[in-house]
Protein backbone atom coordinates (compact mmCIF):
# COMPACT_ATOMS: atom_id res chain seq x y z
CA UNK A 1 0.00 0.00 0.00
CA UNK A 2 1.23 3.70 -0.42
CA UNK A 3 -0.13 6.87 -0.40
CA UNK A 4 0.84 8.90 -3.53
CA UNK A 5 -0.56 12.11 -5.13
CA UNK A 6 -3.28 12.73 -3.22
CA UNK A 7 -4.96 9.01 -2.82
CA UNK A 8 -4.02 5.98 -0.82
CA UNK A 9 -3.25 3.23 -3.51
CA UNK A 10 -3.03 -0.89 -2.69
CA UNK A 11 -0.87 -2.77 -5.29
CA UNK A 12 -1.23 -6.67 -5.42
CA UNK A 13 1.47 -8.06 -7.29
CA UNK A 14 -0.28 -11.57 -8.90
CA UNK A 15 2.30 -14.52 -9.22
CA UNK A 16 1.40 -14.16 -12.83
CA UNK A 17 3.61 -11.07 -12.60
CA UNK A 18 0.41 -8.54 -13.38
CA UNK A 19 -0.12 -5.94 -10.57
CA UNK A 20 -3.39 -4.90 -9.69
CA UNK A 21 -3.63 -1.33 -8.55
CA UNK A 22 -6.70 0.17 -6.35
CA UNK A 23 -7.45 3.47 -5.59
CA UNK A 24 -9.32 4.33 -2.49
CA UNK A 25 -9.97 7.41 -3.09
CA UNK A 26 -11.18 7.90 -6.45
CA UNK A 27 -12.99 4.70 -5.75
CA UNK A 28 -14.77 6.65 -2.87
CA UNK A 29 -15.53 9.53 -5.25
CA UNK A 30 -16.38 7.99 -7.66
CA UNK A 31 -18.86 5.40 -6.06
CA UNK A 32 -17.01 2.86 -8.11
CA UNK A 33 -14.28 0.13 -7.61
CA UNK A 34 -11.37 1.84 -9.69
CA UNK A 35 -8.88 -0.87 -10.60
CA UNK A 36 -5.78 -0.95 -13.35
CA UNK A 37 -3.68 -3.65 -14.34
CA UNK A 38 -0.11 -2.85 -14.52
CA UNK A 39 2.38 -5.69 -16.86
CA UNK A 40 5.76 -4.59 -18.52
CA UNK A 41 6.90 -4.20 -22.02
CA UNK A 42 5.53 -2.98 -25.16
CA UNK A 43 2.85 -5.70 -25.57
CA UNK A 44 2.61 -6.07 -22.17
CA UNK A 45 3.46 -9.25 -21.51
CA UNK A 46 6.23 -9.07 -18.76
CA UNK A 47 5.81 -8.64 -15.37
CA UNK A 48 5.28 -5.15 -13.68
CA UNK A 49 8.97 -4.92 -12.74
CA UNK A 50 8.76 -2.14 -9.69
CA UNK A 51 8.36 -4.10 -6.62
CA UNK A 52 8.98 -3.95 -2.94
CA UNK A 53 8.27 0.23 -3.04
CA UNK A 54 10.02 2.21 0.02
CA UNK A 55 9.68 6.14 0.62
CA UNK A 56 13.28 7.64 0.79
CA UNK A 57 13.59 11.19 1.58
CA UNK A 58 10.03 12.16 -0.44
CA UNK A 59 10.61 9.64 -3.16
CA UNK A 60 9.12 6.29 -4.06
CA UNK A 61 12.03 3.79 -4.56
CA UNK A 62 11.64 0.12 -5.35
CA UNK A 63 13.89 -2.62 -7.36
CA UNK A 64 13.43 -4.76 -10.34
CA UNK A 65 13.70 -9.08 -10.24
CA UNK A 66 16.85 -8.33 -11.49
CA UNK A 67 18.66 -6.32 -9.18
CA UNK A 68 18.11 -3.53 -10.92
CA UNK A 69 16.76 0.32 -8.72
CA UNK A 70 14.41 2.74 -9.56
CA UNK A 71 11.95 5.28 -8.83
CA UNK A 72 8.35 6.84 -9.41
CA UNK A 73 8.84 9.38 -11.69
CA UNK A 74 5.60 10.81 -13.21
CA UNK A 75 7.81 13.02 -16.17
CA UNK A 76 8.16 9.81 -17.84
CA UNK A 77 6.02 6.80 -19.13
CA UNK A 78 9.04 3.78 -18.86
CA UNK A 79 9.81 1.27 -17.14
CA UNK A 80 13.63 1.10 -16.22
CA UNK A 81 14.20 2.91 -19.18
CA UNK A 82 12.34 0.31 -21.36
CA UNK A 83 9.06 1.70 -23.52
CA UNK A 84 6.23 0.46 -22.26
CA UNK A 85 2.52 -0.57 -23.48
CA UNK A 86 -0.97 0.72 -22.62
CA UNK A 87 -4.54 0.08 -23.47
CA UNK A 88 -7.59 -0.57 -22.13
CA UNK A 89 -11.39 -1.33 -23.48
CA UNK A 90 -14.82 0.03 -23.13
CA UNK A 91 -17.54 -1.62 -21.77
CA UNK A 92 -20.03 -2.96 -24.70
CA UNK A 93 -21.87 -0.80 -26.26
CA UNK A 94 -26.32 -2.11 -26.58
CA UNK A 95 -28.70 -0.43 -28.11
CA UNK A 96 -31.19 -2.62 -27.05
CA UNK A 97 -30.90 -4.97 -29.92
CA UNK A 98 -31.82 -2.08 -32.54
CA UNK A 99 -28.11 -1.69 -33.96
CA UNK A 100 -26.22 1.43 -34.26
CA UNK A 101 -23.33 3.00 -35.72
CA UNK A 102 -20.37 4.52 -34.53
CA UNK A 103 -19.50 7.64 -36.72
CA UNK A 104 -17.09 9.17 -35.19
CA UNK A 105 -14.95 9.10 -31.80
CA UNK A 106 -12.56 11.52 -29.90
CA UNK A 107 -10.08 10.32 -27.13
CA UNK A 108 -9.98 13.47 -25.05
CA UNK A 109 -6.36 14.13 -22.82
CA UNK A 110 -3.22 15.29 -22.94
CA UNK A 111 -1.83 15.39 -26.13
CA UNK A 112 1.59 16.61 -27.76
CA UNK A 113 4.19 15.57 -24.50
CA UNK A 114 6.21 12.92 -27.09
CA UNK A 115 10.10 13.38 -26.70
CA UNK A 116 11.35 15.90 -29.30
CA UNK A 117 11.31 14.22 -32.67
CA UNK A 118 8.72 11.41 -31.78
CA UNK A 119 5.30 11.15 -33.21
CA UNK A 120 3.68 8.56 -31.05
CA UNK A 121 0.55 6.54 -32.11
CA UNK A 122 -2.80 5.49 -30.64
CA UNK A 123 -4.44 2.36 -32.62
CA UNK A 124 -8.29 1.79 -32.03
CA UNK A 125 -9.84 -1.43 -32.85
CA UNK A 126 -13.24 -2.95 -32.17
CA UNK A 127 -15.02 -5.77 -31.70
CA UNK A 128 -18.75 -6.67 -32.70
CA UNK A 129 -18.66 -10.42 -31.25
CA UNK A 130 -16.39 -9.60 -27.87
CA UNK A 131 -13.90 -12.40 -28.75
CA UNK A 132 -12.51 -11.30 -32.00
CA UNK A 133 -10.76 -7.67 -32.74
CA UNK A 134 -10.68 -6.04 -36.27
CA UNK A 135 -7.73 -4.28 -37.90
CA UNK A 136 -6.33 -1.55 -36.04
CA UNK A 137 -6.03 1.81 -36.94
CA UNK A 138 -4.04 4.38 -35.96
CA UNK A 139 -3.57 8.31 -35.55
CA UNK A 140 -1.37 10.21 -34.28
CA UNK A 141 -1.88 11.88 -30.55
CA UNK A 142 0.56 15.03 -30.65
CA UNK A 143 4.37 15.36 -31.41
CA UNK A 144 5.89 17.53 -28.89
CA UNK A 145 4.31 20.85 -28.01
CA UNK A 146 1.05 19.56 -30.06
CA UNK A 147 -0.98 19.90 -26.76
CA UNK A 148 -4.44 21.27 -29.04
CA UNK A 149 -4.07 17.78 -31.07
CA UNK A 150 -7.54 15.91 -31.64
CA UNK A 151 -6.90 12.36 -31.52
CA UNK A 152 -10.00 11.51 -33.79
CA UNK A 153 -11.34 8.76 -35.82
CA UNK A 154 -14.47 8.38 -38.14
CA UNK A 155 -14.81 4.44 -38.50
CA UNK A 156 -18.55 4.36 -39.35
CA UNK A 157 -18.85 0.83 -37.57
CA UNK A 158 -22.36 -0.97 -38.01
CA UNK A 159 -22.73 -2.98 -35.03
CA UNK A 160 -25.97 -5.31 -35.23
CA UNK A 161 -26.42 -6.23 -31.46
CA UNK A 162 -23.22 -4.88 -29.33
CA UNK A 163 -19.56 -3.38 -29.80
CA UNK A 164 -16.42 -2.76 -27.91
CA UNK A 165 -13.73 -0.49 -28.63
CA UNK A 166 -10.27 -0.77 -28.07
CA UNK A 167 -7.37 1.79 -27.83
CA UNK A 168 -3.50 1.03 -27.21
CA UNK A 169 -0.23 2.74 -27.77
CA UNK A 170 2.97 2.49 -26.28
CA UNK A 171 4.92 5.06 -23.89
CA UNK A 172 6.67 7.36 -26.57
CA UNK A 173 5.28 9.99 -24.99
CA UNK A 174 2.92 11.03 -21.22
CA UNK A 175 -0.26 10.94 -22.18
CA UNK A 176 -3.32 10.41 -19.83
CA UNK A 177 -6.61 9.85 -21.70
CA UNK A 178 -10.07 11.88 -19.79
CA UNK A 179 -12.75 11.00 -21.92
CA UNK A 180 -14.21 9.21 -24.85
CA UNK A 181 -16.55 11.26 -26.77
CA UNK A 182 -18.29 9.27 -29.44
CA UNK A 183 -21.36 10.19 -31.96
CA UNK A 184 -23.39 7.40 -32.28
CA UNK A 185 -26.54 6.71 -34.72
CA UNK A 186 -28.92 4.83 -33.18
CA UNK A 187 -31.14 2.65 -36.37
CA UNK A 188 -34.74 1.99 -35.57
CA UNK A 189 -34.55 -1.91 -36.89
Amino acid sequence: ARKSRGDNRLLVHLPTGTTLIYYHEVSRVSGTPIWTIHRGGIEMDQPYPLRHLCLVDGRWIGGASDGRLGYLDYGTDTHFGADVGWRFDTALTYNEGLGAIFKSLELVGTPGRAPMGADPRVFMSYTLDGETWGQERAVSYGQRGERHKRVQWRPMIHMRRYAGLRFRGASTGVVSWARLEAEVEGLAV
